[in-house]
């Protein structure tokens, strides 16, 4: 019996090999048989258009056609009609035929990195499309009825130049990933808040001041960055248009790089936030509501003007990365030592004189990062942290290292550039030979 059924495996497992469809990279091999290519690759081939043959591939489903010449998406591409895939990313395009929109199949569809500034409205006829990237293009206008994509899920639409969205957008009832970073966006639609299943929105550096009323509506939101590092006056943004963000149940990441001089109080309500960006802003300290976040793992506030951390802050029990680069520190912050889980401190930028020999609290630490301070020695201390494996001090004060970093077995990186040494120890070519140093 057991023969029997090993015998039955085996033979599966022949079947599943067998039907699985060859990838063709070579346009002489599929020249001999285009109806038995179902799968074609053809990169980096200096290509100036669609090869003719490929039209011939009447069971094509994949197709790559990536770093290439090409300028046009030809009426003939409406031939294939079982394509599910279809990648063109780094070409030149500059205009794709309406034919597009007969490829009942295709469910991806990537044109990164092309020279497009319209889409045929064809589009909305893709209705099984379900990841469309059209980031890095030159994009002004999206099709008016974008909307009838119902089962498009993720959108990629950074670095274009697109003003606004098609209000149709909020039909797209299936969308969970939307990007729109880098684009002079004025707004967003009004019934955006009709996506309902959006799990991630990045609509970061662009020149949006006002969020719909419907934004709070975003129930299953757990990623959102919004930015506008474009706009030159922090005031410009209405900071009261933002979401109260509790009402982001699920959410658990948020960025904000919007010229903050405070932290939106609704933020310390978030249940769950596991990761939290403010940077670009104006801020002089960190509310002591900072604690209620017991989940937060990653928290980061550069490029402020922050001189202490709160005491609370030591609530932060899961906190793993922070990053308090380019302050006003001039002290390092002791509550800092209180993280026993962190495995990644930035602190570099402040003006900080001296590290505490209790550093070597910080068991978990991996990555530390303290160039551009006035650090004029190092704690021996350093040494017991066995689980660095990168140690950034450039641009400091520092005439030695202490030998005690030739117990960091783990170390992969050493900059020690731009501080006043006058020779590398000798003890330090030696034992950190395996070590990528920067003196």
């Amino acid at each position: 019996m057991k023969k029997i059924f090993t015998l039955f495996l085996l033979i599966g497992f022949a079947n599943i090999l067998f039907s699985q469809k060859k990838t063709f990279t070579n346009l002489e091999e599929v020249a001999m048989n285009p109806t038995d290519v179902y799968s074609l690759v053809l990169d980096d081939q200096n290509l100036k258009s669609f090869p003719e043959v490929i039209f011939r591939c009447s069971n094509l489903e994949w197709l790559e056609l990536n770093r290439n010449q090409i300028e046009l998406i030809p009426d003939d591409i409406s031939k294939l009609t079982k394509l599910k895939v279809l990648r063109i990313a780094s070409n030149k395009i500059r205009e794709i035929s309406p034919e597009i929109g007969k490829l009942s199949a295709l469910e991806t569809l990537n044109l990164y990195k092309n020279e497009l500034t319209v889409l045929p409205e064809s589009f909305s006829q893709l209705s099984k499309l379900k990841v469309l990237t059209l980031s890095k293009n030159k994009l002004t206008k999206l099709p008016d009825l974008m909307g009838n994509l119902k089962n498009l899920s993720q959108l990629f639409l950074s670095h274009n130049e697109l003003t606004e969205l098609p209000s149709t957008i909020g039909l797209c009832e299936r969308m969970e990933i939307l990007q729109v970073t880098e684009n002079p966006l004025k707004k967003l639609p009004d019934n955006f808040g009709k996506l309902k299943r959006l799990k991630s929105l990045k609509i970061s550096d662009i020149d949006i001041i006002d969020l719909p009323e419907s934004f709070r509506k975003l129930k299953n939101l757990q990623l959102l960055w919004i930015g506008q590092s474009k706009i030159k006056s922090l005031d410009k943004f209405n900071v009261k248009t933002l979401p109260k963000f509790n009402q982001l149940k699920k959410l658990e990441e948020l960025s904000l790089h919007i010229g903050l001089t405070e932290i939106p109080k609704s933020i310390f309500r978030i249940k769950h936030l596991k990761s939290l960006h403010v940077h670009v802003n104006a801020m002089t300290e960190i509310p002591d509501k900072i604690g209620r976040l017991k989940y937060l793992e990653r928290f980061s506030c550069p490029q402020s003007q922050l001189t202490t951390l709160p005491k609370s802050i030591r609530n932060l029990v899961r906190l793993k990365s922070l990053n308090i680069s380019y302050n006003k520190f001039k002290k390092f912050p002791s509550v800092i030592l209180s993280f026993s889980e962190m495995e990644e401190l930035l602190i570099h930028g402040n003006q900080l004189k001296s590290i505490p020999s209790s550093i070597s609290k910080l068991k978990k630490l991996k990555s530390l990062f303290i160039h551009q301070n006035d650090i004029r020695k190092l704690p021996s201390s350093i040494g017991s942290l066995k689980e660095l494996t990168r140690i950034i001090v450039r641009e400091n004060n520092l005439q030695t290292i202490p030998s005690s970093f030739c117990k960091l077995k783990n170390l992969e990186k050493l900059d020690i550039s731009k501080n006043n040494f006058a020779n590398l120890p000798l003890y330090l070519k030696t034992c950190l030979k395996n070590v990528e140093l920067k003196f």
